[in-house]
């Protein structure tokens, strides 16, 4: 029997929390906050670094994860069951979740919108939209959840795949984790997608499905698929990992210096220019995803039980986590705060009002199970029975 990978379980719900603490610092990363739904008065530098860092290797990791997890799930239950698991526990809180989610945040927008003293571009926006709605089925948004909205589509065209035995094919893919060099040139694969996308990299969070999310997301996802078996690899490479995380920071300062001031709508910028950004950021999302992956793989495979919990409750926080950051971030737009103290509060309360929720109404009930598979409540200590 595989020993559980910790490690792996570890990240996720590190990669998963983190963009509760990444949401959290928008409101106070200037000039990011122009584009969120609360522009607060106060800003600083380093939360708008920790916002641009942490969105150049959040979801890239958490990818790579999946299709790690994925590939495990196959080989060890069988197609029909990776199928089934990922419908069950993809598909179904995508359908559920989306209108439930997208209700509670129109409510938080509603609210902001007679208590922020001065609403944000993107509050404006909102409003503008909600008196002159326009727009198919294609145009209605997915939020933070676009990222089950693809994982459920890269989970389906691996499942496909998996029914084409090409052994000239599987030789060639299998090359890719046969040298640690072959990470000098991997990167420039996602390059093309990232033009297509434009810098800085927006969330495809609409129902159209656009298709740079493919050779984006898509490709760390097809990655990690391949890494599960091939811990040698994951070895060797993590032994580089402080080269690897050196230049994926260097190419992160070049990245700032080219990289065009936002606006909205959009400016256009030049071929090259784009050409070179996207460069950049393939090296700053690869480079970086596997030095984090290889740092969690010396230091992070650990068991411990509230480990184990958080590990558990990160899928719940996070699927409800936008629309409580949003409402704090309003609570404390008009009052005169330390910008850190205001990212803390908005951090730390919506975790902890989303672990109070899961503990009292999600572990041990369906909507639990539908997220991480049925969990059995402890019986009480033989003690706890006495009158």
């Amino acid at each position: 029997m595989t020993a559980r990978l910790y490690y792996m379980d570890n990240l996720r719900a590190a990669a998963m929390l983190a963009g509760i603490f990444f949401h959290a610092a928008l409101a106070y990363a200037a000039p990011l906050n122009e584009f969120w739904f609360i522009t607060d008065a106060n800003d600083s530098p380093l939360l708008t670094v920790f916002a641009w860092a942490s969105h150049a290797f959040r979801m890239p990791l958490f990818f790579l994860i999946a299709g790690y997890f994925g590939h495990l799930l196959t080989e060890k239950r069988g197609l029909k069951a990776y199928l089934r698991n990922r419908l069950l526990r993809v598909g179904a809180p995508f359908l559920i979740f989306l209108p439930l989610v997208a209700a509670a945040a129109f409510g938080v927008i509603s609210f902001s919108f007679s208590y922020v003293d001065e609403p944000s571009r993107m509050m404006l926006f909102i409003r503008e939209r909600m008196e002159n709605p326009s727009g198919g089925i294609g145009d209605v948004g997915t939020l933070h959840l676009w990222f089950l909205y693809y994982l459920l589509f890269f989970s389906l065209i691996a499942a496909g795949l998996t029914q084409i035995r090409k052994p000239k094919l599987e030789a060639v893919l299998s090359r890719l984790t046969s040298s640690v060099w072959l990470l000098a040139f991997l990167p420039l694969l996602l390059a093309p997608a990232l033009f297509f996308a434009g810098a800085p990299t927006p969330s495809p969070d609409r129902l159209m499905v656009k298709l740079w999310p493919f050779g984006y997301f898509g490709l760390f996802f097809a990655f990690g698929w391949r890494l599960y078996g091939a811990e040698d690899f994951l070895t060797r490479v993590g032994k580089a990992w402080p080269l690897l995380l050196a230049i994926a920071l260097w190419c992160f300062l070049v990245y700032h210096l080219l990289l065009p001031e936002l606006s909205y709508p959009p400016e256009p910028v030049e071929f090259w220019r784009r050409v070179t950004l996207a460069v950049l950021q393939s090296y700053i999302s690869a480079l970086a995803t596997i030095a984090v992956l290889s740092l969690g793989r010396m230091y992070g495979d650990v068991e411990s039980a509230s480990i184990r919990y958080v590990a558990d409750a990160s899928y719940w926080l996070y699927i409800i986590h936008l629309p409580l950051v949003v409402w704090m971030q309003a609570l404390l737009a008009n009052v005169d705060l330390n910008v850190w103290l205001k990212f803390i509060i908005s951090s730390v309360a919506p975790i902890l009002i989303g672990l109070g929720a899961y503990a009292l109404f999600v572990r041990y009930t369906p909507v639990g199970m539908l997220l991480n598979g049925a969990r059995v409540r402890p019986a009480p200590a033989i003690g706890a029975l006495r009158p």
